[in-house]
């Protein structure tokens, strides 16, 4: 079984991990690593606009924005099994109002948001932005 929770400060941990792993962390605008107390600082402004995935008791990854900007992410060892795909459109139901900033090099996301019916609908010198 896989579903999305509202976040939690016991899932902080877990989403500051995923997000400081290099594998992930490349995928991101941002790469700077962040450190637990930036994060909890972060955590507790936006907290209510993050969601974990949750499959099978294991947590496998987070969804979330900021200033209507997709945050995303996937456990390494599980991508690829369609959480992501899971996570964006379950997401887009509680907050239709949502838009991804994608690096033009992360071509795995791009895909990402073209399968689940996104559209590229404008870019910049190193991004290119989607809306539903």
């Amino acid at each position: 079984m896989v579903a999305l929770y509202l976040n939690k400060p016991k899932y902080w941990e877990f989403i500051r991990n995923l997000r400081n792993d290099p594998r992930v962390k490349r995928g991101f605008v941002k790469q700077k690593h962040i450190s637990a107390k930036s994060h909890a600082k972060y955590m507790e402004k936006y907290n209510d606009r993050y969601y974990v995935c949750i499959a099978d008791g294991e947590l496998v990854g987070y969804i979330g924005d900021v200033n209507i900007d997709i945050r995303l992410a996937v456990v390494p060892d599980r991508q690829g099994e369609g959480f992501g795909e899971y996570m964006l459109k379950e997401y887009v139901k509680l907050r239709s109002f949502v838009r991804a900033k994608v690096k033009k090099d992360n071509v795995v996301s791009q895909r990402l948001f073209e399968k689940c019916g996104w559209r590229r609908t404008s870019s910049g010198k190193k991004f290119y932005y989607y809306d539903l």
